[in-house]
C-alpha cells in the first residue's frame, strides 16, 4: 500500500491523552480516602469513649452520634469533589500578565547655561561722622622768670600795683632820705618784717598765684603810713 505524504496514519477510537488531565481525579481521590479516614477515627474516639465509661445505656446517643459523623464524612467527601472539579485543568491556561512598560515619568530637565558671575567691586561705605585727627598741640614755650624792680617812700610805692607771672621776683628799693630807718610789712605774712635804710634792697619770688599787698611803716612804733602801700598780682 502506497501512502500519500502528509496524511497521518492512526487508529480509529484511539485519542491522545494529555497527562495533566489526570490530574483532577488524583486528587479527587485522594480527598475522598481522606475523609474517610477522618470519619473512622472520629468513630473510634467516641466508641472507646463510650466503651471505657461503661455507659452502655447511651447506646441510642451512640448510633446517632456515629450517624452524624457518617453524614459529615459524605459532606466533606462531595465538597473535594466540587473543588476537585473547580481546579484548573492546566497551568498554561494562566496567561502570564503583561509588565508594565517603563518610560520616564519626567523629562530630563534642560541643564542651565553657564554664565560668568558678576563682579561685585567694594565701595567704602561713608561714615555719618567726622573723623576726628589729632591735631599736634604746641606746648607754650617755658617762660623765663623775670625780675621787676618797685621803689618806694613814705608817700607811696611806684608802681603802687604790679602784675606779674608765677615765679617772678620782685625787688624793692627804700628811696625814703627823710627818715632813717623804715619797715616793709607783708599783709599776708609772706616774709619778716624787714627794716630797711635808704638804697637798701630787698627781693622776694612768687611762686603761688594771688594777690598780695605791701606797707611801710615806722620803726619801731610799727604805726603804717597812710600813703605808702602797694599791690602785687601774681597769674
Amino acid at each position: 500500500m502506497h501512502l500519500e505524504e502528509g496524511f497521518d496514519l492512526m487508529a480509529p477510537g484511539i485519542e491522545e491523552k494529555n497527562p495533566e488531565d489526570k490530574e483532577p481525579a488524583v486528587l479527587k481521590n485522594t480527598l475522598k480516602d481522606f475523609g474517610v479516614i477522618i470519619g473512622f477515627i472520629f468513630v473510634y474516639i467516641i466508641f472507646y469513649q463510650y466503651v471505657s465509661t461503661g455507659d452502655i445505656s447511651n447506646g441510642i446517643d451512640l448510633q446517632n452520634d456515629v450517624n452524624l459523623i457518617l453524614s459529615d464524612t459524605q459532606n466533606f467527601s462531595s465538597v473535594s469533589a466540587s473543588v476537585s472539579a473547580s481546579a484548573p485543568s492546566s497551568s498554561s491556561s494562566s496567561s502570564p500578565s503583561s509588565a508594565p512598560s517603563s518610560s520616564p515619568s519626567s523629562s530630563p530637565s534642560s541643564a542651565p547655561s553657564s554664565s560668568p558671575p558678576p563682579v561685585v567691586t567694594s565701595v567704602p561705605a561713608s561714615s555719618p561722622f567726622p573723623v576726628a585727627t589729632s591735631v599736634p598741640v604746641e606746648s607754650p614755650d617755658p617762660v623765663e622768670p623775670k625780675i621787676h624792680a618797685v621803689r618806694m617812700d613814705v608817700n607811696g610805692f611806684y608802681p603802687d600795683v604790679i602784675s606779674i607771672n608765677k615765679s617772678d621776683t620782685i625787688i624793692w628799693t627804700n628811696v625814703e632820705n627823710q627818715r632813717m630807718r623804715v619797715v616793709l610789712l607783708s599783709k599776708e605774712g609772706l616774709f619778716e618784717n624787714n627794716v630797711m635804710i635808704e638804697n637798701n634792697r630787698f627781693e622776694y619770688q612768687f611762686n603761688q598765684q594771688g594777690n598780695y599787698s605791701f606797707v611801710l611803716a615806722e620803726n619801731p612804733s610799727l604805726i603804717e603810713y597812710p600813703k605808702a602801700n602797694g599791690k602785687v598780682i601774681v597769674n
